[in-house]
């Protein structure tokens, strides 16, 4: 418990310093700033939000390396499926080819947090789960596994909420998945456990172009 609780003020700084790295030339202000950008304004008055929603190719990776591809798709929710055969490895270990994933992506309601001249600043609507060892953790997103004909609901939990930049100058997404243990139910037998990671890991995914 006490090591979750370090982890937490450290990874949130390292965290919000890769946020803003994800945009250029950021002049920052909070949403009580008196002095509203025009292109702050024109995406809170749903101009630049009507650009912002559709659907988007992206890449997930970690530590700078690719670990995944998948398709987003912005609007009242964001839904993403999270990169599942990666994060599945932190939970069962080496997989072998009887493992399968289910299609179905992690949905998650957006609150604006602050903006600068170039980007809007989003995290998810605080959802939290309790642990076995009693601390209350935020539900990063959820999937479905089935490894070995037994299918897993897996939920991915962190001391950090998950945060989401939109940058106006590209038009492009970043969202980023802070990771630090995880809650994997059998869904047949509905059997619980926990696996708490040594070291958290933040996941990125950085859309690349909107499709449609």
């Amino acid at each position: 418990m006490t090591k979750l609780f370090k982890m937490k003020t450290t990874g949130k700084i390292w965290l919000l310093a890769c946020m803003a790295a994800a945009v250029t030339m950021l002049t920052g202000c909070s949403t009580d700033d008196s002095e509203t950008s025009d292109s702050v304004a024109e995406y809170t008055n749903g101009a630049n939000q009507a650009l912002a929603t559709g659907t988007y190719e992206g890449e997930w990776t970690v530590n700078q390396q690719l670990i995944g591809v998948a398709q987003m798709e912005m609007g009242i929710t964001m839904k993403l499926p999270l990169p599942q055969h990666y994060l599945a490895t932190y939970c069962f270990g080496d997989i072998n080819g009887a493992a399968e994933t289910v299609d179905a992506p992690s949905e998650y309601y957006l609150q604006q947090q602050g903006y600068s001249d170039n980007a809007v600043f989003m995290n998810y609507l605080p959802s939290m789960e309790r642990t076995v060892d009693g601390l209350m953790l935020y539900n990063n997103g959820e999937f479905d596994f089935t490894l070995s004909s037994t299918r897993y609901h897996i939920t991915v939990l962190s001391t950090q909420n998950g945060s989401v930049v939109y940058n106006l100058n590209t038009q492009q997404w970043t969202v980023a998945v802070p990771v630090l243990a995880f809650r994997i139910t059998d869904t047949e037998t509905q059997e619980t456990r926990q696996e708490n990671l040594e070291q958290d890991f933040t996941l990125y995914y950085n859309t690349t172009k909107r499709i449609r």
